[in-house]
């Protein structure tokens, strides 16, 4: 799987936790959601590459990357199901 297609399915998963104060940590995510990661590394990646587009937040709690959705990543969950 592309880290395109993973990065897709992690934003959909955050979609579905829009209204959530808090970021969801990315592990959890892909663990929840089925989506294979190789390392900590492929994570904190797929986190900062949803963040420089601009479709989520990216916190670290602990050295782990937490996301959640903005409004961006929204309209772009929106407008491409």
């Amino acid at each position: 799987m592309l880290n395109t297609e993973k990065a897709n399915l992690i934003l959909q998963e955050l979609y579905k936790f829009r209204h959530e104060a808090n970021p969801l940590p990315v592990k959890k995510i892909c663990l929840d959601a089925n989506i294979p990661t190789d390392s900590e590394t492929e994570l904190m990646d797929l986190a900062k590459g949803l963040e420089n587009e601009g479709y989520a937040n990216l916190r670290l709690v602990a050295f782990k990357p937490f996301l959640r959705i903005t409004p961006n990543g929204i309209n772009y969950v929106e407008s491409n199901n």
